[in-house]
């Protein structure tokens, strides 16, 4: 059960690819369950309204669909329901509720509590600035400023620079990182992890979403930066939306669950994935996830 009173949105943990190839034929099985209860949802015109529990909002609110997020392939059609049924106050999609859901639900963080997310002009990092007063937020402004300067992003005076491969953060700094579909677009994505483990104190948490595909055991490299700079890459390039850019942000990597031994290899203790799923809380689709690392 849930602070707000409703059932929980989260379904079963995983710790590695062995915990979840041992069950996924039975997760298979249910997942078209829930999606056929989903339709049920979607079985409606071109663009329509959930009513469900917001948990940024804290209050029932009207989400939105549309089909702007689909695609199809192998005969089918899939839904990007990680990225749909926004939130009309918050402006929050699935994910990024879910995320938070799994803050006021599943960890015990003060107001004061110190947190860092890699985004500083997005509707969602004033949400959690909202939550958590010193929250600390940052973009990715050019490779050739210095880490941790200022700058004029637009309409945003003083936004931080930082590179999650180098960051400009003292050892022991957070006691939470956040952060959301960012390493996919981090070449050197280890790194990245290594640096959250080192700025995060003992206990901390890197809380975070990517595009995961739960039928590969390994993380699939789909494009690599060579030292001259350029992009080699075997596969068409995939650009995802970023507020920094128009042109978007290039997908280096489809993560598999060898992720989840990254992690560990990167210093932290313990490292899972959170499936999450609840028509309630305008969660559809499944399996998704959350996941963590804790130091």
């Amino acid at each position: 059960m849930s602070k707000s009173g409703l059932p929980s949105i989260w379904l079963e943990d995983y710790s590695s690819w062995g915990e979840w190839d041992s069950v996924r034929a039975d997760v298979a099985a249910n997942s078209l369950l829930l999606n056929e209860e989903d339709y049920l949802h979607i079985h409606k015109p071109k663009r329509f309204s959930l009513r469900a529990f917001c948990s940024c909002c804290s209050e029932h609110r009207d989400m939105t669909f549309d089909w702007s997020l689909t695609f199809a392939g192998n005969g089918n059609l899939y839904i990007a329901w990680t990225e749909l049924l926004l939130c009309q106050v918050c402006g929050m999609n699935s994910r990024m509720r879910a995320v938070w859901d799994f803050v006021a639900n599943k960890l015990e963080l003060p107001p004061g509590a110190k947190i860092y997310l890699p985004e500083a002009i997005t509707p969602g990092f004033q949400q959690w600035k909202r939550r958590f007063p010193s929250a600390v937020g940052s973009e990715y402004v050019s490779p050739d400023v210095p880490a941790g300067s200022l700058h004029a992003v637009g309409t945003f005076s003083n936004v931080r620079h930082e590179d999650l491969t180098q960051l400009s953060f003292a050892d022991d700094s957070f006691d939470l990182i956040i952060s959301q579909d960012v390493f996919e677009h981090i070449p050197d994505f280890r790194s990245s992890f290594a640096e959250c483990c080192r700025v995060l104190r003992k206990g901390g948490k890197l809380l975070f979403t990517v595009p995961f595909f739960p039928d590969q055991k390994m993380t699939e490299i789909r494009a690599i930066l060579l030292p001259d700079g350029s992009v080699h890459s075997d596969f068409p390039l995939e650009y995802h939306g970023n507020p920094m850019s128009s042109g978007g942000s290039l997908c280096f990597q489809h993560f598999g669950w060898s992720m989840l031994d990254d992690l560990r290899a990167a210093g932290f203790s313990q490292a899972a994935a959170h499936n999450y799923w609840g028509p309630t809380f305008g969660h559809l689709g499944s399996p998704f996830f959350v996941f963590t690392a804790t130091k």
